[in-house]
């Protein structure tokens, strides 16, 4: 018991030196739109309490630097972007979204399957604040 309590002191020190424990972001993925076509606006004009917004359009969306990643999934991959929004909008947006308490999710998915799967990427986010 002495040793699990010894262990759990050191750990307990160890933490409280690294006060401001941070991860660098990681670049891993980008996309670049193939379309001329602006799927990106969002108007609400009768300034709605509750909005939900979608917008989908074709990308290029390729991984960068994935260690092991599969050769069919390496280099461009011709792939669809959706974004959905929800939750509680107080003034109109054009082409900038910016609102606190927003809903979403945010996919690429490969317009190939590759193996049965066509999902290359898919974040879901809540209560977020989205900047355009």
């Amino acid at each position: 018991m002495k040793k699990v309590a010894l262990q759990i002191t050191i750990a307990a020190m160890v933490f409280a030196a690294l006060p401001n424990l941070s991860a660098a972001p990681i670049t891993f993925a980008q996309f670049t739109q193939t379309t001329a076509v602006n799927a990106w606006i969002w108007s609400n004009p009768a300034g709605l309490a509750n909005s939900t917004f979608t917008a989908t359009t074709n990308v290029t969306f390729e991984y960068l630097s994935v260690p092991g990643l599969p050769v069919d999934l390496q280099g461009p991959q011709q792939a669809v972007v959706t974004l959905t929004l929800s939750g509680l909008v107080t003034e109109s947006a054009h082409s900038n979204i910016v609102q606190p308490g927003l809903n979403g999710q945010l996919s690429f998915r490969r317009l190939a399957p590759y193996l049965g799967e066509d999902d290359l990427l898919t974040a879901t986010f809540t209560g977020a604040r989205t900047p355009g």
